[in-house]
């Protein structure tokens, strides 16, 4: 296992740890999950990269596979504040012609 592959994977157990603290500590309010939201996606993300850096040694294909993974979990975040603002945007247009 080379030296990336343990630093993805230490950061998606520190992340993993992180959400853990919260949702066992701190009072469960829409601020405490989405924090725990995002940062299960973080460690998803660095587990994808982890795996995609052991992927190097075997075949270019599995880098590729574990790479679209991660371009999904980067993703997600993205198209729902697109979707936000995309929203806001239409309901101030709205406003403004009423």
């Amino acid at each position: 296992m080379n030296t990336a592959a343990m630093f993805a994977f230490a950061s998606a157990i520190f992340c993993g740890v992180v959400a853990f603290t919260v949702v066992w500590n701190e009072r469960r309010s829409l601020v405490h999950l989405a924090f725990v939201a995002g940062m299960g996606l973080l460690a998803l993300e660095s587990i994808f990269t982890g795996l995609s850096w052991q992927a190097v040694d075997v075949s270019w294909d599995k880098v590729i596979y574990w790479q679209g993974c991660k371009l999904c979990t980067d993703v997600l975040p993205r198209l729902r504040q697109k979707a936000r603002q995309k929203d806001y945007f239409c309901r101030g247009v709205l406003r403004s012609k009423t």
